[in-house]
């Protein structure tokens, strides 16, 4: 493994899980901010198409963290519920706080990280 291929496996873990806990919830609010509503099932197929591969979720976990971001922290809320086939499908959407904060996050983190990134 060269230099920096393991300097960059241990920055993953070290830091990994706490980049995780931070990269999820923002994740989630992009796809939802992008689709303007999404399921719980589309989220975690985007969050995989941005991945490039299947991510391995704790079912719990994940429907855990979705609670939280609606129930703990006002962030997302259901606006449709769609029954086909099987259960209910609910479809969340911004709340006006979680666009808020969204949006924030773009100014504060994202861009600034885009500006250092190599430019093609």
């Amino acid at each position: 493994m060269s230099q920096s291929n393991q300097s960059i496996q241990e920055l993953v873990t070290k830091h990994g899980q706490e980049w995780k806990s931070l990269l999820y919830p923002f994740l989630i609010l992009r796809i939802i901010k992008e689709n303007e509503k999404a399921s719980s099932l589309e989220i975690k197929d985007q969050i995989n198409k941005l991945a490039g591969q299947k991510v391995e979720y704790s079912y719990t976990a994940y429907y855990r963290l979705m609670a939280r971001l609606e129930h703990e922290a006002g962030l997302i809320e259901p606006i449709d519920v769609k029954k086909e086939k099987g259960p209910a499908r609910v479809y969340f959407g911004l709340t006006p706080k979680g666009r808020e904060l969204y949006d924030e996050l773009l100014k504060q983190v994202i861009y600034p990280v885009q500006r250092l990134l190599p430019k093609e």
